[in-house]
């Protein structure tokens, strides 16, 4: 897919539902996965939860040991490109808060293909976390995002939303 790309998680970006629930909402431009059928992946009005600007963004429960992540549409050349995406996580008091690593995959659907580049601390509120695949030299063409368990914790909820992946600037300077 061309350079750049959005994912707002809005109404027009079309969702599909599973197993015929109706609240099940999957965005249409992303592949989802995740070993923990207990917790579907979902999107959530931002009227009800926290409050940030649109109407919607995706959230993804999972149970301790268990896995869950999201994919990205094909891109041509993953060293030119670069990712930011707003980043939070809920979680009872005086409980870690969840994180998520930012890797590049060969195959969508095998975990095992995932390569880590860099990884991101949910907080409270939202934060804005950016990332790049400069130093990244495999064969992997798809921007991953892995939910990762917080230590003590039976479950864990992250929240994200506006993701962008565009080329990276390369700026020139005067030698």
């Amino acid at each position: 897919m061309k350079l750049p790309m959005h994912f707002g998680f809005e109404d027009e970006e079309g969702y599909y539902t599973m197993q015929g629930v109706a609240s099940y909402f999957y965005p249409n431009n992303i592949m989802m996965f995740s070993s923990d059928v207990d917790w579907p992946r979902n999107t959530a009005s931002t009227t009800t939860l926290l409050k940030k600007e649109g109407d919607k963004f995706l959230y993804l429960n999972m149970d301790a040991g268990k896995n869950a992540w999201i994919v990205f549409p094909k891109v041509d050349d993953i060293t030119k490109a670069q990712i930011n995406f707003f980043l939070c996580s809920q979680t009872a008091t005086n409980k870690p808060r969840c994180n998520i690593e930012l890797g590049v995959m060969t195959e969508p659907a095998n975990l095992n293909t995932f390569v880590k580049v860099s990884d991101y601390n949910a907080a409270e509120k939202w934060q804005r976390c950016y990332g790049n695949f400069t130093d990244y030299q495999g064969e992997g063409k798809y921007i991953a995002l892995r939910w990762m368990e917080p230590k003590g914790q039976a479950y864990s909820t992250n929240y994200i939303d506006d993701v962008t992946i565009r080329s990276e600037e390369r700026r020139v300077g005067k030698e």
